[in-house]
């Protein structure tokens, strides 16, 4: 993912610190209030990205609400779903959640 966004040129690298923590925030409220928004999730990963590039991190304890709405839509979509669906599902995050691993021990690296 990383890799990616510095790749689409790093769209929020022009912002200042405080501009892109507030900017994440606006987008995690966002994505809580229409959790099926692939374009919304999008933003809330490139400027977490671009907060990770700089060695920073999202501002965690002012995004609980957001964060609580998103499991809370994660846990609606789940249980909603069929037992294969779910299944493929979990295996499709224990993979996106290793992929992320390799990436943060290669950023790290750097």
């Amino acid at each position: 993912m990383a890799e990616s966004y510095v790749r689409r040129g790093r769209t929020y690298a022009g912002l200042s610190s405080t501009q892109v923590r507030v900017r994440w925030l606006e987008a995690l409220v966002a994505w809580s209030k229409q959790y099926d928004s692939p374009q919304r999730q999008s933003r809330v990963s490139d400027l977490q990205l671009e907060m990770y590039l700089r060695g920073e991190e999202p501002p965690w304890r002012l995004a609980n609400a957001s964060i609580g709405a998103l499991e809370a839509a994660a846990r609606r979509k789940l249980s909603a779903m069929s037992a294969l669906a779910r299944a493929e599902l979990l295996a499709d995050a224990a993979s996106d959640a290793e992929r992320l691993r390799r990436e943060e021990k290669t950023s790290i690296r750097h």
